[in-house]
C-alpha cells in the first residue's frame, strides 16, 4: 500500500471495505476519504489501459510500476487461522467484546497495517489485529499494547485480500482506488 503508501492505502481500503462493501453502496457513486495527501475513491471501471485507469464517475488515474493491485474475495469463517492479520468491523458489546459483522484477512505483506482499534462512522468499531486463538465463534486478537475478544455474528462476512495484476481489472468491475495526486497507488477489485 512503496511501504508508506501501501500501509496508508490498506488502512483506507479496509475502512472503505468495512462501510461500502457491507452496505452494498452504489458502484458508480464515488466516495472519497482523505488522509494526509492520499485519498480513496470507490466506483466502477470505465476503461483501463495505456497507463490509465478511467472510472465510470469520470475520474482517471495514472497506473505506474508502483501501483499495487489486489482483489477482495469471500471466504468462510472456518478458513480463519491463528496468525492471520485481520481487519474487523463490528460493534462493541456490553462485556467489552466486539460483535464482528465483517472480517477482512490481509495478505502477508500487509501484516501490521494500522494496528489497534478506532471508531468508524455510525458507531461501528474497526480493529486491526493478529488472531491469537480461535474457539468456535470466538476469536481472540492481539496488537501491540492490546487485545480483544471478537464474537462472530451469525451473518459475519469474511473476505480476504489477494494479490492481483492489472489484467484482472476489467471494465464494469467495482474497484477501490487509493491515489496520490493523479497516480493510483493501489487498485482493489471489490466486485
Amino acid at each position: 500500500m512503496r511501504l508508506g503508501a501501501l500501509i496508508l492505502g490498506a488502512g483506507l481500503l479496509v475502512t472503505g471495505c468495512g462501510s461500502a462493501a457491507a452496505t452494498g453502496g452504489a458502484a458508480t457513486t464515488p466516495t472519497a476519504t482523505a488522509r494526509a495527501h492520499f485519498a480513496r475513491v470507490t466506483s466502477t471501471v470505465a476503461s483501463i489501459g495505456s497507463g490509465k485507469l478511467v472510472l465510470a464517475s469520470g475520474q482517471s488515474y495514472d497506473i505506474t510500476p508502483k501501483t499495487r493491485f489486489l482483489r477482495v474475495v469471500t471466504i468462510s469463517a472456518s478458513q480463519l487461522k491463528v496468525g492471520d492479520y485481520i481487519a474487523i468491523t463490528g460493534q462493541r458489546q456490553p462485556d467489552n467484546s466486539v460483535l464482528a459483522t465483517l472480517i477482512n484477512v490481509f495478505p502477508p505483506q500487509l501484516t501490521g497495517v494500522a494496528p489497534g482499534q478506532r471508531p468508524l462512522p455510525g458507531g461501528a468499531l474497526m480493529t486491526n489485529a493478529t488472531i491469537a486463538a480461535i474457539k468456535g465463534t470466538e476469536v481472540d486478537v492481539t496488537w501491540k499494547g492490546g487485545g480483544a475478544k471478537v464474537v462472530l455474528a451469525p451473518n459475519v462476512k469474511v473476505t480476504q485480500m489477494q494479490a492481483a495484476v492489472e489484467g484482472d481489472v476489467q471494465p464494469g468491475a467495482r474497484v477501490a482506488v487509493t491515489y496520490n495526486g493523479t497516480a493510483a497507488t493501489s487498485v482493489t477489485i471489490t466486485g
